[in-house]
């Protein structure tokens, strides 16, 4: 924030979050979720990934926070190194139905629990974003189902247009 000569005030209102909210962040009182983090490196034009590991890189992208991804990946070192949920919840300091929530990916990680499971795990912080093809088929899924009830609906729209018309030649 300082380095791009921005105030408080000014990220509060770029990310709509309080002014308070970002000193709270900056001391290390509160912990931002994983998506506020990657929405503060887009409003400040960082690279969410290296901003993770600890360095500013500035960057014209934009970067989009998916917590599909994180919760796959998550999901696919807990089986691989065979941890448990009850490892998770003492490593993430949270209750049961909290990490069902988060397994769910209805719950995103802060940035501390983030970083506690990328030590605990032994994996880079931006692992399960760099995973490019991964993220392109869960993009291309995405899109497949968002275009889904768009087909259907014009496919029944085609139909019922298609034997209008059939009912018109006949008659």
């Amino acid at each position: 924030r300082e380095r791009r000569g921005l105030t408080q005030k000014d990220v509060s209102e770029k990310l709509s979050y309080s002014s308070q909210t970002i000193s709270l962040w900056e001391i290390g009182k509160v912990f931002p979720k994983l998506d506020s983090v990657f929405a503060f490196c887009d409003a400040l034009k960082f690279d969410p990934y290296s901003f993770l590991r600890g360095v500013l890189v500035d960057t014209t992208h934009s970067y989009v926070y998916q917590n599909d991804v994180v919760v796959c990946f998550l999901l696919e070192r807990m089986e691989k190194d065979n941890i448990s949920k009850s490892d998770l919840e003492g490593i993430l300091n949270v209750s049961r139905p909290t990490l069902r929530k988060l397994l769910k990916g209805e719950v995103v990680l802060a940035i501390n629990q983030y970083l506690a499971l990328a030590q605990y795990l032994n994996f880079d912080v931006a692992a399960p974003f760099t995973l490019e093809k991964d993220a392109e088929d869960l993009n291309r899924f995405k899109k497949q189902q968002k275009r889904f009830p768009l087909y259907v609906g014009l496919s029944a729209v085609g139909l019922v247009l298609l034997s209008g018309i059939l009912c018109l030649t006949l008659i």
